[in-house]
């Protein structure tokens, strides 16, 4: 750790090591715990410890003594982190800001506000009315009906506008806002709606200010280059991420390089021991090499923002540094877990953040496999080589079940990604720095030096984004607490296990875990077996794929969101797209086209005249591929389908919801009965009685118009009279969808009734009596199976097409 290090570490690093595990526990715990729970905690930690300390003077034998000390200290440190807890319970809980969100009225109030962090963009699509950033911030003030009351709490802020956008931390605003309970664990109180841009904004802090100009002035060297370089180098540099193309942070994502992207442990390593590195090789004095390496850590977390990862590592590098004044190196674990206990301590909400557990875990990991590991495979591979195979697995294999939670999936690719990868990091990172303080005196030659990162950074996306190619870059893992522990369980067999017993309890535990992840690879459990559509959760919107052979598929909207979207034909496993069709002009159905088109063909698009010239035109003409106005009568055919075009009528003016296009999709099996499903964009009432003469409406799969809605006429549902009816909307959306009189002429049909927001994707596929829906289930109850009658593997949650067998 920042060169301060002995390979393998001491025998003393894990004193340390109960405690910190211990003090972490008890915050985890205490975080969703009320007061009077944490102090009684407290207490009760209190007097252990002078239990186990009384103990410990009548010991006889100087080992039993050594061990009840360090579980004094354990217990004690645990003891302050639950008072901890506690007092940060009564600053929030006792806050005017917190009693504000708590009134039933949440009228609007005023608010003094200090920026903490950096505005970020909200995760998802943007919508009309919708809060465009998220603002950290800690009150200062809050003006009640009678006077203005002091207050420092945590708030985030919700607002729109580039007034918001352009704050930095430090900077002191008034607002008015309605505040609203933050419903959360890491004592925020408060969530503040803003429509109206901030007042009264003051200047930042000098070297807040001197921070931000750091950082802009990268993003406008890095401009010369093309994306997603451009958006890169700000991104690994300095982890301000405002520009980067949202495919890019999927392949990262998949390819387990996302902390390439952001200011991590790693990233301040590198740059504090290229310091050491520097005074070793002039001979300077200890202490000249200390106060260089306190400057770097110093300027590193003020650029990069003090994020949890950066704060450990700041720590870790703090408590590293004074082992070197003090002439005691080698001490990476102590520090490492020493700084775990007084982050966790001062900050206690930081024992639930993500970030700063992966970058615990990793760290850990880097500094008890990753040293043992090199020197075993240095004779074999080679120093250079070793090293970086090394640090990529031992990192990898630390963070694997934390990951696991996040994303219910393994990565196959990521140790070969990472190791491709990790060559250029420190090259990107190095030349990075050196180019954001050129920008700020001389941009003309920053310019010019921007193209040495930008290369680094360019050889890194080539590997993310064909790793991310590779199928089955990452397969599906359950993120219960099974999985979990199995997951676990079978690293750590694979990793501690030492003789001929232990080598056999290795290998064995190694095939498990290849058999059990080949077999999600070679049979994943989704999607189903004979599958003929899918109607992708992706949202408060409509996307819809119909299995058009091997890799193959006709795509029916794209949802709001291009990952979304692209993420379920990831998991369908289709590469080609022979049709694509956008029902209609709305950003709930077209904005994921990128999605739809990332990594694939498309062979020819079916659309209305609005969206051919519409907000999508743009993108449609990149693909080359042959353009259809959608007309009453048309018929396309994809694989065992065909396709019918029912509406819109030519020449008609329609609001944007009636000029959706409507198809009538014809399936043939081979071995059961094929089936027909109805495709209804967001037609309304007026189309809908329009549609209701037409011949062959009858439908065995209706796509329930416009997210179910309250603008579904009984009768048209009654004409369809379908067997099974899909509704494609976002769960707790704010229009209110699906209708309830909509449901209860769905129920009344007599069919079976699925809606995306509880029953996740769901897949039809055809049976001996007919289609037959399988659902994958909502991302928190994937590996549930809700029919005791039926059998699930992996992901799919079953059902019956007739409702008395569900």
């Amino acid at each position: 750790m920042l060169g301060t290090d002995r390979p393998g570490g001491g025998r003393g690093d894990a004193r340390l090591v109960p405690a910190g595990v211990g003090v972490w526990a008890v915050a985890w715990i205490l975080l969703g715990a009320g007061v009077r729970t944490s102090v009684w905690v407290g207490v009760g930690l209190v007097v252990g410890a002078i239990g186990v300390g009384v103990l410990r003077g009548l010991l006889p034998l100087e080992r039993g003594r050594g061990i009840a000390g360090l579980a004094v200290l354990t217990l004690t440190c645990c003891a302050a982190t639950a008072f901890a807890v506690a007092g940060r319970h009564v600053a929030v809980a006792s806050s005017p800001v917190t009693h504000a969100a708590d009134a039933e009225s949440h009228s609007r109030v005023e608010l003094g506000l200090v920026i903490s962090g950096d505005p970020r963009p909200r995760a998802g699509p943007t919508l009309p009315g919708r809060p465009e950033y998220i603002v950290p911030a800690r009150t200062e003030w809050i003006e009640t009906d009678t006077d203005r009351v002091p207050t420092r709490v945590a708030v985030v802020v919700l607002a729109s506008g580039p007034e918001w956008w352009e704050l930095v931390p430090s900077q002191r605003v008034t607002a008015t806002a309605r505040v609203v309970p933050a419903d959360s664990t890491d004592f925020t109180a408060a969530l503040a709606l803003a429509r109206d841009p901030p007042r009264d904004v003051s200047a930042a802090r000098w070297h807040q200010h001197a921070a931000g100009v750091v950082r802009e002035r990268l993003r406008e060297s890095s401009a010369v280059l093309p994306q997603p370089e451009r958006a890169l180098v700000p991104a690994l540099v300095t982890g301000d991420v405002s520009e980067l193309p949202e495919e890019t942070a999927e392949d990262f994502r998949v390819t387990g390089l996302t902390h390439v992207m952001v200011p991590s442990g790693a990233k301040l390593a590198i740059m504090t021991g290229c310091v050491l590195g520097i005074a070793r090789a002039v001979r300077a004095p200890v202490w000249v090499t200390v106060v260089g390496g306190a400057v770097m850590i110093a300027v590193f977390v003020v650029v990069c923002r003090p994020e949890p990862s950066v704060l450990r590592a700041a720590v870790t590098g703090g408590i590293a540094l004074l082992a070197l004044a003090l002439g005691r190196p080698g001490l990476g674990l102590a520090a490492l877990n020493a700084a775990v206990v007084g982050l966790l301590m001062f900050s206690p909400d930081l024992a639930r953040s993500f970030g700063f557990a992966l970058s615990v875990l990793a760290t850990a990991g880097l500094l008890v496999l990753s040293p043992r590991w090199r020197n075993r495979w240095t004779p074999v591979l080679g120093p250079a080589v070793a090293e970086a195979a090394a640090v990529a697995l031992a990192a990898q294999i630390a963070v694997y079940p934390l990951l696991v939670v996040l994303s219910g999936e393994v990565s196959l690719v990521a140790v070969p990604v990472n190791v491709l990868a990790g060559v250029m990091v420190p090259v990107a990172t190095i030349t990075g720095f050196v180019v954001a303080g050129l920008a700020v005196v001389w941009m003309s030659v920053a310019e010019l030096a921007v193209w040495v990162p930008g290369a680094a950074v360019a050889w890194i996306n080539i590997t993310a984004e064909y790793g991310a190619r590779v199928p089955h870059a990452a397969v599906p893992w359950p993120d219960t607490m099974a999985g979990i522990l199995l997951l676990t369980f079978l690293l750590v067999c694979a990793v501690v296990a030492r003789g001929r017993i232990g080598r056999v309890v290795a290998i064995a535990a190694v095939l498990a875990l290849v058999t059990t992840v080949g077999i999600q690879a070679v049979a994943p459990g989704w999607p189903p077996r004979g599958w003929a559509l899918v109607t992708c959760d992706v949202g408060q919107g409509d996307g819809l794929v119909l299995s058009a052979g091997r890799s193959r598929a006709v795509v029916v909207d794209a949802g709001p969101d291009p990952m979304r979207m692209h993420r379920c034909l990831r998991d369908l496993s289709v590469n080609e797209v022979t049709l694509l069709v956008l029902t209609h002009d709305h950003e709930d159905h077209v904005g994921g086209t990128s999605g739809v088109l990332r990594h694939r063909s498309v062979e020819a698009i079916l659309t209305t005249a609005r969206v051919a010239t519409g907000s999508r035109a743009d993108v449609l003409a990149g693909t080359d591929a042959p353009l259809h106005v959608a007309t009453p009568g048309q018929v396309f055919r994809a694989g065992d389908w065909e396709l019918r075009v029912l509406w819109p009528e030519p020449d008609a003016t329609h609001d944007d919801n009636d000029d959706s296009v409507v198809l009538r999709a014809d399936y043939a099996a081979d071995r059961h009965p094929g089936f027909s499903v109805l495709l209804t964009g967001d037609i309304e009432e007026p189309a809908q009685r329009s549609l209701m003469d037409a011949p062959d409406l009858d439908a065995d799969v209706l796509k329930t118009p416009h997210h179910g809605g309250g603008t579904t006429d009984p009768g048209f549902v009654n004409a369809v009279a379908p067997r099974i009816s899909v509704t494609s909307l976002g769960l707790d959306n704010p229009h209110g969808h699906p209708h309830p009189d909509t449901w209860d002429a769905l129920v009344e049909s007599g069919g079976e009734n699925l809606r995306t927001d509880l029953d996740g994707d769901i897949a039809v596929r055809p049976g001996p009596e007919g289609p037959v829906a399988v659902t994958r289930g909502p991302e928190q109850h994937r590996y549930r199976c809700r029919s005791p009658r039926l059998r699930c593997r992996s992901r799919l949650r079953c059902r019956s097409p007739h409702p008395h067998h569900a």
